[in-house]
């Protein structure tokens, strides 16, 4: 089964809401496994690429090479295609935004990303 999920919300910068925030998270059922197919991110100010901080996780520790994405590498409307990190079931898929920039107090921030359950 695909999953296409995309999740935004504003987001405050971090140092007035004191920590990051988990945009989606996603339990893998028992007795299945997850592939992540493609990563997407929404930014409503580009100004701001290079103070936010997008991380992938898996059962809360961030996924390698996806653990500092600081720059816009796939968009909401064309999100790229990453390598398949797979979660096994019980496993726990998120996603963490961190929003460092200091111009306004707050941004529209979001994923898109697209993952198969089998």
């Amino acid at each position: 089964m695909i999953k296409d999920i995309t999740v935004s919300m504003t987001l405050a910068k971090i140092q007035d809401s004191g920590e990051p925030t988990i945009v989606y998270e996603y339990q893998v059922p028992a007795q299945s496994k997850a592939y992540l197919k493609k990563f997407g991110q929404i930014i409503s100010d580009f100004t701001a690429v290079g103070s936010v901080i997008w991380r992938i996780l898996k059962n809360g520790i961030p996924v390698y090479p996806y653990e500092n994405i600081l720059e816009i590498i796939g968009t909401a409307q064309q999100p790229i295609e990453i390598e398949n990190i797979e979660f096994q079931g019980g496993d726990t898929l998120a996603v963490l935004i961190e929003n460092w920039y200091n111009n306004t107090p707050t941004l529209g921030l979001g994923v898109r990303i697209i993952f198969e359950v089998i």
